[in-house]
């Protein structure tokens, strides 16, 4: 009886992690602004925003550029690999208002002197 109820937790327990600790599509996505959110890296001490859903579609003109975190779409097995790039948008509705943008700071991306 002690070999059944064994043999039956074991299966059990393989099953679980086979199967019950595999992370959704959507929980992937999720993880993956959040990361990106991480290592978006600022000389300066500024808020990181992140996008809120629904996005908006209409946005005003006006000029406060922010510096967006947008997804490349890039997917690799081996580092480096930049998935995320910055870019500067005219104002953080035209930067959110692109669905490839995870997060965004206040003023124009920095550039890096070579």
């Amino acid at each position: 009886m002690k070999i059944l109820w064994g043999s039956l937790l074991l299966v059990v327990l393989t099953g679980l992690l086979a199967f019950g600790c595999q992370p959704k599509p959507a929980n992937r996505q999720k993880q993956q602004q959040q990361k990106a959110a991480k290592k978006l890296v600022i000389s300066e001490v500024n808020t990181v925003h992140r996008c809120k859903e629904p996005r908006s579609t209409i946005c005003t003109k006006e000029y406060r550029p922010v510096c967006a975190e947008v997804d490349t779409g890039v997917r690799c097995f081996k580092a480096p690999c930049p998935s995320t790039k910055s870019v500067t948008r005219s104002n953080a509705c035209m930067a959110c208002a692109d669905e490839h943008v995870y997060s965004y700071v206040e003023g124009a991306c920095k550039t890096k002197n070579k």
